[in-house]
């Protein structure tokens, strides 16, 4: 869950957009005549930002990874004191 809340914090700061700039010039090279769509990756990015909505409801996953990576971390403390030693 802590992981899918980072991923998810990455995507919506924009840090995965230059990924999606190079599969997209990948796929155009591919079709015939599909250099005449190429754009610069500056005006990808200021499209890509543009469209996309900020989402307030992400800070759910995090709470719950946070709350179930602290549950174990309790577990575990009481397992390695109660029947490790």
């Amino acid at each position: 869950m802590l992981v899918v809340a980072g991923m998810l914090f990455l995507s919506d700061e924009g840090a995965l957009i230059g990924i999606g700039f190079v599969l997209r010039n990948v796929i155009l090279t591919f079709i015939p005549m599909g250099r005449t769509k190429h754009e610069f990756y500056h005006k990808y990015r200021e499209r890509k930002l543009s469209e996309k909505k900020k989402r307030s409801g992400d800070h759910c996953i995090l709470f719950t990874g946070l709350l179930f990576t602290s549950v174990a971390l309790i577990l575990t403390i009481i397992w390695y004191v109660k029947f490790y030693n």
